[in-house]
């Protein structure tokens, strides 16, 4: 015996649209492990390009730091060396760094001002003790010069010849 009915076209769509579903499904089913593996290797990448960026920025800032203590490393050793005329380079910052570039300029301003100006009061020295040692050369009588605690420190030549001094 058969017996027969009209299904509705609705239905049977629903059934085959659930049949390719379920297929769809195990299809995909089948392709989580490389889809897993796939979204992992992106996830690690990105985390490896956030990471390189960290650290590029990191040493970038790092040196930003360095360099005006580097800078000022060197200037102070060639200070050291006897340069007073060395600068360092103010970059106009009104941070720590700049107050001691520009305290370091000021100091070595000073040093290379008080260098010239002992080095001129020394040979305005030299010329006074050579004048007076020429005036008291041509004096034919004896001439002694006496420092405060009454020693004989500039005597000329008849002086040295009446007391036999060397």
């Amino acid at each position: 015996l058969l017996i027969g009915r009209m299904v509705e076209p609705t239905v049977i769509a629903h059934m085959e649209r659930a049949q390719g579903a379920v297929a769809e499904y195990r299809e995909v089913e089948g392709r989580r492990s490389v889809l897993q593996i796939t979204f992992t290797l992106i996830y690690v990448l990105v985390a490896l390009l956030l990471l390189l960026a960290a650290v590029w920025l990191g040493l970038a800032f790092a040196d930003s730091l360095v360099t005006p203590l580097r800078r000022l490393i060197n200037a102070s050793e060639r200070v050291r060396e006897g340069d007073l005329s060395t600068r360092v380079a103010d970059l106009g910052a009104n941070d720590e760094l700049g107050n001691l570039s520009r305290s370091f300029n000021r100091m070595t301003d000073q040093l290379e001002s008080q260098r010239r100006d002992l080095i001129e009061a020394n040979r305005q020295l030299d010329q006074r003790r050579q004048f007076t040692e020429t005036v008291l050369a041509g004096v034919s009588a004896g001439v002694l010069g006496l420092d405060q605690e009454a020693r004989i420190n500039l005597p000329n030549k008849s002086a040295t010849e009446l007391l036999g001094l060397s």
